[in-house]
């Protein structure tokens, strides 16, 4: 295949850029093969269909054949591997950017893998049949319609709630059969779905269950007390622990070295790692692990919901990093002085 289009790679620099693009294809390497003519690199799938239909170098103009076409050293392929790329799956709500070596196995296990159908709106799978999906929709928005809108009147009824509980354990699917045979109760029972769906998805999910005709018999249930303007450290910190989100900042724009965004990054998790529900003292962690370790002047972090807009901020060059964990958006820099 082609070489990998260039704006998939975040934060590679000019320079990077032009040093690994193939000159047929005009993108990223993909598996680098160089000339013995001229020692030039190109995409192997690229120069292979050039040679196809030519039999000179692309860059020299030389006499080449597929056999003077050979693998590139080792080290371009090691530093390749290095650079981070976005997901192949990044247009389908992926926002994952990861090393290029390990593109491959990412793909493969990747959860966005499959597009959502612009007929019925159900995953592509392979297999995929829209009228069987809308059919299964249907009938389970049937059995739930058929339970909810059952006339439980709280006041006047014989049933309790727990006997609710057990018709809906008849009817609904399996994962929340699961969740209502251990608990007891419908607010219980919203509480572990949003626990779930934040864990799996991030913050900001409501559930409800309503099972009476009066409102003020409805459970519900919404995010924890200790959120900073509705961003729940501790489901940040869950994500990461069960491994739902990989421990790398998604770089957004920076004018850092490599170094010093590793130095950022390992402080920044760390940060996270310790907080305690904490707005305040995630930055000021933050500002002062990065003085400690680049005491040459001022640093200052912002820290705050990603659907919250940005913030422009004066600082110094080469001191700058706008990047995002999750749905926490960081900003990090040095003032200037």
């Amino acid at each position: 295949m082609p070489g990998y289009v260039r704006d998939r790679f975040p934060d590679l620099s000019a320079e990077d850029r032009e040093d690994y693009t193939c000159g047929i294809c005009h993108e990223i390497f993909n598996t680098p093969v160089s000339t013995t003519c001229c020692r030039q690199t190109f995409c192997e799938d690229c120069i292979t269909q050039w040679l196809q239909t030519n039999t000179i170098c692309p860059y020299d103009r030389k006499p080449l054949t597929p056999g003077q076409v050979s693998p590139s050293p080792r080290a371009m392929a090691n530093t390749l591997g290095r650079f981070r790329i976005r997901c192949d799956y990044w247009d389908n709500g992926c926002r994952d950017v990861i090393k290029l070596d390990g593109l491959l196995q990412h793909t493969g296990n990747c959860r966005y893998k499959y597009a959502p159908c612009p007929k019925c709106d159900g995953m592509q799978t392979p297999g995929h049949d829209c009228i069987e999906v809308l059919r299964t929709e249907i009938e389970s928005l049937k059995v739930v319609n058929n339970i909810l809108t059952k006339d439980h009147d709280y006041m006047h009824s014989t049933q309790s709630d727990r006997q609710l509980l057990d018709e809906c354990r008849q009817h609904l699917s399996a994962p929340v059969v699961e969740m209502l045979t251990k608990h007891n109760t419908l607010f219980d029972v919203c509480k572990q779905v949003v626990y779930d769906m934040e864990l799996e998805f991030g913050t900001d999910w409501y559930c409800t269950a309503k099972w009476s005709t009066n409102d003020k018999y409805d459970s519900f249930y919404t995010y924890e007390p200790g959120c900073y303007m509705d961003f729940s450290w501790k489901v940040l910190k869950a994500r990461l622990e069960h491994k739902k989100i990989v421990r790398k900042l998604d770089i957004y724009k920076t004018d850092m070295n490599a170094s010093m965004v590793s130095v950022v990054t390992d402080i920044v998790f760390k940060a996270i790692d310790s907080n305690d529900d904490k707005e305040w003292a995630f930055v000021n962690t933050i500002s002062e692990q990065m003085e400690g370790k680049y005491p040459d002047g001022k640093w200052l972090c912002f820290a705050y919901p990603k659907h919250f807009g940005s913030k422009c901020v004066y600082h110094e060059i080469g001191r700058y990093i706008l990047c995002y964990v999750d749905q926490l958006t960081i900003i990090v820099f040095q003032a200037i002085k």
